[in-house]
């Protein structure tokens, strides 16, 4: 299938993998999106703030252009009154069974990320921001002197080459594609594995639900740190194409939050089969754009990331 002409949305992004290596024995949770993004927050701020004596990100005259300040502290969006998507995501992979939290020294865990607009130039504080906070260690085990890890190596994924590797960058490996140029997805049905915890109100969903989820995080996306452009793809309200779980499970996860009092959230897992062999190219590919981009609500942790099997 050939690229679309009605899309009008553009937004530049990279989606890459950092492979990590355990430098202590590594006890993990089952989910640690929350947990990596935190130890990178703190990373962040020791190495890119230059006013560390100021309580208020408010008040600095440097935060329209601090790393910190626009994955952390920014509480208004450029369109409409929630806090703005973070520009920078950290997928980690879904530990579900015990005996896969577990890690001895110089065991390896792959940690995806992505990156969007801008902040793709970044990537230099990110890697230096994650190698801090992995000296320092991730999650309650640290105190025990554990989950300390080192960066072994990262690339993009359509790149052949590594952008980062034995302590060396090289950012002409580290390149972006534009969401315009995805290509709807081909086939009469799909397989959705969840490859990280779905935070909306539950597995299966209906198609429309999906594009619905699908379409609301990629404006928000586009309007923050895009082109600002249309996004097409839509399923009449009438038509509930209802996928059909392979397996689903609902799971209680922890979370540390230092701004609530929650440590616990909901998260959905599982594979949904759907047929769609009925739909039109602009449903096709905002499914192929869900690939790269998840759906559903907290981004920012990691959630709502997909892998897609064809038929």
């Amino acid at each position: 299938m050939k690229t679309m002409e009605s899309i009008g949305a553009e937004l530049e992004y990279t989606l890459g993998q950092f492979r990590l290596r355990f430098t202590t024995d590594a006890e993990l949770y089952e989910w640690m999106g929350p947990t990596f993004r935190g130890a990178l927050g703190r990373s962040i701020r020791d190495i890119v703030c230059l006013n560390s004596n100021m309580k208020n990100c408010e008040d600095c005259k440097r935060r329209d252009d601090c790393l910190y300040y626009c994955l952390y502290e920014q509480k208004r969006s450029l369109r409409g009154h929630t806090s703005p998507p973070k520009p920078v995501i950290l997928i980690p992979p879904y530990l579900g069974k015990k005996e896969d939290r577990i890690f001895k020294k110089g065991s390896e865990l792959c940690l995806d990320f992505l990156t969007l607009g801008k902040f793709n130039k970044y990537i230099p504080h990110l890697i230096l921001s994650l190698q801090k906070a992995g000296e320092y260690g991730v999650g309650n085990a640290r105190h025990l002197g554990k989950n300390k890890f080192e960066i072994v190596e990262g690339k993009v994924l359509w790149e052949d080459k590594p952008f980062y590797e034995n302590g060396r960058i090289n950012l002409s490996y580290y390149t972006a594609k534009n969401l315009k140029d995805i290509k709807p997805i081909e086939g009469k049905k799909i397989k959705v594995k969840f490859k990280t915890p779905f935070g909306g109100l539950q597995i299966p969903l209906t198609m429309e639900r999906y594009l619905f989820y699908t379409k609301n995080r990629i404006i928000r996306y586009v309007n923050e740190y895009g082109n600002r452009g249309f996004v097409p793809g839509d399923v009449k309200k009438g038509e509930k194409i209802m996928g059909s779980p392979v397996y689903v499970k609902k799971r209680v996860l922890k979370r540390r939050s230092a701004r609530s009092n929650k440590d616990r959230f909901i998260g959905y897992l599982g594979e949904v089969e759907y047929r769609i062999g009925d739909l039109g190219d602009a449903e096709r590919w905002l499914i192929g754009v869900s690939e790269f981009f998840g759906l559903g609500p907290n981004s920012s942790f990691g959630m709502g990331f997909v892998e897609l099997m064809k038929y």
